[in-house]
């Protein structure tokens, strides 16, 4: 997974936010990240999906300090569970047990 999306928020490619695990104070954003199994899962199911669909997906570290937090809060409420999968419309998918390949399919066809 790459540390960080550059240009994000001015494309109307699908995101995929999920959270890497807390790093300590000052250690950087380029330094190896650790994410949780169900949302590496779940980004690679939809990274595997739009490839062949011809749809380009953005993944957003919601826990970079770098990022604009403008969009994750466009797409990312207080409460939802990682991950989500966002479209420029404001449709998701919210949390993995939404990331079927079925789902996921109808999702990114749909962008």
């Amino acid at each position: 997974m790459p540390p960080g999306v550059s240009g994000i928020g001015r494309t109307l490619a699908p995101l995929v936010f999920f959270r890497g695990r807390s790093r300590p104070p000052g250690s950087p954003d380029n330094e190896e990240h650790k994410f949780p199994l169900d949302q590496v899962a779940a980004a690679q199911m939809v990274l595997d999906r739009a490839a062949p669909l011809g749809v380009q997906v953005e993944i957003v570290d919601v826990n970079l300090r770098d990022l604009d937090r403008g969009i994750v809060d466009r797409y990312v409420g207080p409460n939802d569970v990682l991950p989500v999968l966002a479209r420029a419309d404001g449709q998701r998918l919210v949390g993995a047990d939404d990331f079927t390949p079925g789902a996921v399919r109808t999702f990114l066809l749909a962008a």
